[in-house]
């Protein structure tokens, strides 16, 4: 399974850094795990350390991306690929308020 997905936003602001950022990952399985097995990064987009919350039936990464949202001119790209018998949760960290 390889998915592709091309982040480019729509907002009319213009008064700010227009990041360039991509990521590549891929998931396996090695020794009955999911594991990343790729991950090169480009601009300020990347995963954290993967982990293992279902033991090693589902591996989960956090994408990151450090200035924030996305605005106009960002252009994310990501490319995402899953053997087809790898699990794997590629989500972002939430932002809990009280």
């Amino acid at each position: 399974m390889s998915q592709m997905t091309n982040l480019k936003s729509s907002s009319s602001f213009s008064s700010h850094q227009e990041w360039q950022a991509s990521l590549d990952l891929a998931f396996t399985v090695k020794n009955k795990k999911t594991i990343l097995s790729k991950n090169l990064h480009f601009g300020p987009l990347m995963v954290q350390k993967p982990f293992y919350p279902e033991l090693v039936k589902v591996c989960h990464v956090y994408l990151l991306h450090p200035p924030g949202g996305v605005v106009h001119g960002d252009q994310l790209k990501i490319n995402i690929n899953i053997d087809s018998s790898a699990h794997a949760l590629i989500t972002t960290p939430a932002v809990i308020s009280a």
